[in-house]
């Protein structure tokens, strides 16, 4: 896992990284970053939490200029894109077009849920389990997905106080729907 600080000239200002197996690969039982069992490769989720958490405590502790987190603007990067903007965010973020994709749920081409697939995983096998309002079982799970956010650049809202007391971020900082999925 990687930090690059940028400058307003997209110069390279700092860059700190969380070496998983080095870091923390006793602790998960990690080699290349992941576990494996078999054919199954997983990557634990508290790891990345940890990583996450140990990358930025680097980033604040040994950056050259002790205000260089309180001046960030905006954060991107990618790999679980809802996951992180979530936790940058202290609430769920709404899911991006990415992440519906990979869900296999959404219609690429409609660019919406499918209801039909909802309906599906919802346990309605037949049409004759589709009820007189037409509800297939599928809204609810569509209520439960939200909507799907398409528009990379809109703001989800400020970095959450966790992250302000902790590393120092600005509390004004808005971060921008800029985490894409891996």
């Amino acid at each position: 896992m990687r930090a690059v600080v940028l400058d307003e000239r997209l110069s390279v200002n700092w860059v700190e990284e969380v070496d998983f197996d080095v870091e923390l690969g006793a602790e998960f039982s990690v080699v290349n970053g992941c576990r494996t069992f078999g054919d199954e490769v997983t990557a634990p989720s508290a790891m990345r939490l940890k990583g996450l958490d140990l990358l930025l405590e680097k980033l604040a502790r040994e950056a050259p200029d002790p205000s260089l987190m309180g001046r960030i603007r905006a954060i991107s990067g990618s790999g679980q894109s809802n996951f992180l903007a979530s936790l940058f965010i202290g609430r769920f973020a709404p899911i991006d077009a990415t992440d519906a994709c990979s869900t296999n749920l959404f219609n690429v081409l409609d660019g919406d849920w499918d209801d039909e697939v909802l309906g599906i995983v919802m346990g309605v096998k037949e049409s004759s389990q589709i009820d007189a309002t037409g509800n297939s079982g599928g809204v609810k799970l569509r209520a439960m997905l939200g909507d799907v956010g398409k528009d990379g650049g809109k703001e989800l809202g400020s970095v959450s106080p966790y992250f302000v007391d902790r590393f120092g971020f600005s509390p004004s900082e808005l971060l921008p729907n800029a985490l894409t999925t891996d």
